[in-house]
């Protein structure tokens, strides 16, 4: 069906802010507890995330799509992150980038997955009593299906909408015209470092952080129209918070910052993003040499 094409969870131009050198940045290993340089071509990547197989071949008309909105967005949610810019088109940008990483989290993508396999038994149940079902069933076999063969065609069913991988792409797709719809009524907060330097931001495999609650937890959970506050971080240094509620921009002490992390830290699947110069253990409020630090 044609070559495997390379997507990123967390795109690209998201990541190069944490790079030196626009190319490489450090991912963290939670498994293996280990940091290592890699280039943002490598870092967060999935094969073929918004590729639909089709009988002529791989389509990642998506894919590119979502590159243009990129390509416009970012060059204004710089001028938020550097300069602290706060016209229209600027927050408007921020926002665009932060749904962008919403809608092709992992933690989304395997949302999507577990609602499609916990409704199989509501798909048979249903079908089971199908009429046209049941006439085409016996038209093709020569006898009406029973329950077993009810499943069996809905799970073949369900096999071939995840290899075809379009069920998906179309909720990604929707998910992001969703999010960056709601988020246009959303106030923002810029939210920049006391000490820059001294303690860096990082970013987990899904960089959109959900708040809820009076302690401010973050949680996979609760949905994202009932969340009280989301942010993410933007850069080492500025982060970006939303609500619905009026926020005035802060600036966060190094302590801040470690506590910032520590819910990146709960957000995330396998991996985080640093900048090389982070100090990952300081970072994560871990003791030294708790993460074993590579150049490859």
């Amino acid at each position: 069906m044609g070559q495997e094409r390379r997507h990123h969870l967390v795109s690209r131009g998201f990541q190069r802010a944490w790079t030196a050198d626009g190319k490489r940045l450090r991912l963290v290993d939670l498994e293996q507890r280990t940091a290592k340089l890699v280039g943002t071509r490598d870092a967060f990547c999935v094969s073929d995330l918004l590729t639909i197989n089709t009988t002529e071949g791989r389509n990642s008309a998506a894919e590119q799509a979502f590159s243009q909105v990129e390509s416009a967005a970012f060059p204004n949610a710089r001028r938020f992150v550097e300069h602290g810019d706060r016209d229209r088109l600027a927050e408007a940008g921020v926002r665009a980038v932060v749904a962008l990483q919403w809608a092709r989290s992992k933690s989304l993508t395997q949302l999507m997955r577990r609602i499609l396999d916990e409704g199989m038994d509501d798909w048979v149940a249903g079908l089971e009593g199908d009429e046209q079902l049941a006439e085409t069933y016996l038209t093709q076999y020569g006898l009406r299906p029973d329950s077993a063969d009810v499943r069996r065609e809905v799970e073949a069913s369900a096999a071939a909408m995840i290899e075809v991988n379009e069920f998906f792409v179309d909720r990604i797709v929707n998910h992001y015209n969703t999010v960056v719809e709601m988020f246009s009524t959303l106030y923002t907060q810029r939210v920049t470092m006391a000490r820059p330097g001294r303690v860096d931001l990082v970013f987990a495999d899904s960089p959109v952080i959900v708040m809820t609650g009076k302690q401010g937890t973050a949680t996979r959970v609760i949905p994202l129209k009932q969340a009280d506050t989301l942010w993410c971080p933007l850069s080492p240094e500025v982060a970006v918070a939303m609500s619905t509620d009026p926020i005035e921009d802060i600036v966060v002490t190094p302590l801040g910052v470690q506590l910032l992390n520590q819910d990146t830290l709960h957000y995330a699947e396998h991996y985080l993003g640093a900048h090389p110069r982070t100090n990952i253990d300081l970072a994560l409020q871990k003791q030294p040499g708790t993460y074993r630090l590579t150049e490859t």
